[in-house]
This record gives C-alpha cells, structure tokens and sequence, in this order.
C-alpha cells in the first residue's frame, strides 16, 4: 500500500522499512489510504511481478493470477482493523 503511495518500501521478517521517508510522513499516508478506501487485494497483487505459487499458475491469465495471489499473500480486512486501532 505504501509503494501505491509513492514510497520507497521494502518488508523483511514481518517488518517494513521506508526510505527517505519520515515518521509522520508515513503515517499521514495511512490515514489517507485507510479514509480513502484500502486497496482489493487483486489491484496489490496486480504490481508483483512473480505470481505463480501453486502448480498450474502458468496456464492462468493474468486476472486470476492476480486474484489468487492477492487472497493468499494479503489480509486487507485484518490491515483495516489494524490501522483503525493504531492511525486513527
């Protein structure tokens, strides 16, 4: 959600990381996301460039890649209530 917004982002071991980027910057960009309406998880997934997970990815379009992917790796419900519970 953070490079949608422009930001030079990165996650390892369940920590993000942005670059030249402050605090307060960051935050005032949840908030905005959060207000303005979090991403679906196919439009998140839509920007990985490697999809395929499960053995027959390959013959799928883009479209249902991007579906898949996104309800595996992203939990846009439990993003929600955690940033309500620590941006708001």
């Amino acid at each position: 959600m953070l490079m949608h917004s422009s930001f030079k982002a990165s996650s390892f071991a369940g920590v993000i990381e942005t670059e030249g980027a402050s605090v307060s910057s960051v935050q005032r960009a949840l908030k905005e996301i959060l207000l303005s309406g979090l991403p679906s998880e196919s439009e998140l997934a839509a920007d990985v460039p490697e999809k395929y997970l499960d053995k027959y990815d390959d013959y799928l379009p883009e479209s249902l890649l991007a579906k898949g992917y996104g309800a595996k790796a992203y939990d846009i419900e439990g993003t929600q209530i955690w940033l309500q519970k620590n941006i708001l």
